[in-house]
């Protein structure tokens, strides 16, 4: 690879990398995943630490379902992540009911 190249998952790091370093808002973070053409695992692996983290689940929960309504493309892996946390949230149950209530209230729709 060429010593000036890098993959699209590096540039991804380093523009959180940069997001942290300079404090901005998580809300912020969920403005550029809706804006770049391609959200890469790593996106989903974030979100999902920030879902186990009280004081940051209620915004990466919300920058999930934002994914969800305007990125048909990710809605796969949006979808798996909530499952997952919705069934295996770990030791904290907070978890498990944060993500289902949002399942339950924004998601799902009676037929």
């Amino acid at each position: 690879r060429n010593k000036g190249s890098f993959t699209y998952a590096e540039l991804f790091e380093m523009m959180i990398a940069e997001f942290e370093a300079l404090q901005l808002p998580k809300r912020e973070l969920r403005t550029f995943l809706n804006e770049i053409p391609y959200v890469p695992s790593a996106a989903f692996k974030m979100l999902e630490a920030q879902c186990l983290v009280p004081a940051t689940r209620k915004m990466a929960l919300l920058t999930v379902l934002s994914l969800i309504e305007t990125k048909p493309a990710c809605r796969w892996h949006c979808l798996k992540l909530l499952f997952r946390l919705a069934y295996s949230g770990g030791d904290d149950s907070s978890v498990r009911f944060d993500t289902i209530r949002l399942i339950i209230n924004k998601i799902y729709s009676a037929p």
